[in-house]
């Protein structure tokens, strides 16, 4: 069990036994963050200069945890298999807070640049525009599994799981080329 639903503490707290530093882990449980974010935010712009047009929109959170069960299964299932700590081999199995890591991030979701051509004299033409779209450009983050937008809103049983990673596909990077025609 990695969180706990308990009256007085937040949605999605993590109950975890602390790391002591030395590859051992306490026995006693304690509260240890929370899965759910204290901030979300987002921002998008739409501007244009003379016959150019860019737009963007990013999002991001801030005041989470994110419990990295992909990490932790590796290291129970084959050892010295975990990626982000250097000996593994001397993590005790089970949960703890050594695989609890910040899950504040930042991601342009979507940002496009375009271009209106002159139509000039082409009578069925009325407005001609060529585009680039990017979708998922960049994610600024600490987290080291592969997307710390994860969530799993109702684990095994049923209960309440905020915030764990557990083999979670990361989304996908596009890129679209385009052309808009307005027809007279």
């Amino acid at each position: 069990m990695t969180q706990i639903i308990r009256d007085g503490e937040e949605l999605g707290s993590f109950y975890l036994p602390t790391d002591n530093g030395d590859g051992t882990s306490s026995s006693e449980r304690e509260i240890q963050g929370s899965g759910i974010p204290d901030v979300v935010y987002g921002l998008s712009s739409y501007m244009t200069f003379n016959k150019f047009d860019f737009s963007f929109n990013l999002s991001g959170v801030a005041g989470n945890q994110i419990y990295n069960a992909t990490d932790n299964f590796l290291n129970n299932f084959g050892g010295n298999v975990s990626q982000r700590i250097a000996d593994a081999s001397s993590i005790p199995p089970g949960a703890s807070t050594i695989f609890l890591e910040d899950g504040a991030f930042q991601r342009i979701n979507n940002k496009s640049n375009g271009y209106t051509i002159p139509t000039g004299t082409v009578d069925w033409l009325k407005r001609a525009r060529i585009y680039v779209t990017g979708q998922n450009l960049f994610v600024l983050t600490e987290y080291t599994g592969y997307d710390p937008e994860v969530n799993t809103p109702v684990g095994v049983g049923g209960n309440l799981s905020y915030g764990i990673d557990f083999a979670a596909y990361p989304r996908a990077r596009t890129l679209l080329f385009g052309v808009n025609l307005d027809l007279n």
